[in-house]
């Protein structure tokens, strides 16, 4: 690769982080993104990720504030993914966390289906699929009957995401802003269709989950296990 002086593009790397903090946040997978600007400039990846860091908010009550704020985006359903993800890999680095969202599954004598957005693997070998939803928190995420049925599919055939033989899925989250009242009862009514547990979490609830995890991978999934919701959106 040829060396190039960081003085002259020094401005181009905080120009292209400034881009990427414009359509993530701060909830950008730092290493990846240093790899590729690295591979187009040819400069010390150390060199670039100062940069970065340099610009950078890192303040985790800023981060927490984003993810609420994206979450509420409709428009920004592939940022909400990307940022979940980011927040659970900053929040669990003991964790194997993915973001699965364009992850092709090799098997379609079932479905054409794919897999969830985000696939969160514990220490014990225990793993859970989660969808990002992202919703107007006044209106609420309705969990209709045409997501249902993608969701209850994903819920069923996890296999092809298992790391080790002994994996078993143990939850599917889906994380919105806000939830309509409906949407809780036909959580219920996946689960009993599937034996999973659906579990219905706002993105500030799931801050408070994280929160109170302190890392601990599997206090996390203890707590996910024992929450309950705080409250019930009713629609005007």
């Amino acid at each position: 690769s040829r060396e190039v002086d960081l003085n002259s593009p020094k401005e181009w790397v905080k120009e292209k982080t400034l881009e990427q903090y414009g359509k993530y946040g701060a909830l950008f997978n730092v290493d990846k993104f240093v790899d590729e600007l690295s591979q187009t400039n040819g400069l010390a990846p150390q060199d670039i990720k100062n940069v970065i860091l340099e610009i950078l908010p890192t303040a985790k009550g800023e981060l927490e504030r984003q993810l609420i704020e994206i979450s509420s985006d409709d428009t920004k359903h592939r940022e909400f993914e990307t940022c979940l993800s980011q927040y659970l890999k900053n929040s669990f680095p003991v964790a194997e966390v993915d973001h699965i969202g364009q992850l092709q599954r090799q098997d379609k004598s079932v479905s054409n289906h794919n897999f969830s957005d985000i696939l969160f693997h514990s220490t014990s070998h225990k793993i859970i699929q989660i969808d990002a939803k992202t919703k107007r928190q006044a209106q609420g995420y309705s969990y209709p009957a045409s997501e249902m049925s993608k969701s209850e599919f994903y819920a069923k055939h996890p296999t092809e995401l298992f790391l080790h033989d002994e994996d078993e899925q143990i939850f599917f989250l889906i994380v919105s802003s806000n939830f309509q009242s409906t949407a809780y009862g036909r959580a219920d009514l996946s689960s009993r269709r599937t034996g999973v547990p659906f579990k219905l979490i706002r993105a500030d609830e799931l801050i408070d989950l994280v929160n109170s995890s302190n890392g601990d991978d599997e206090l996390f999934l203890l707590n996910i296990d024992k929450f309950k919701p705080s409250s019930f959106f009713m629609p005007a």
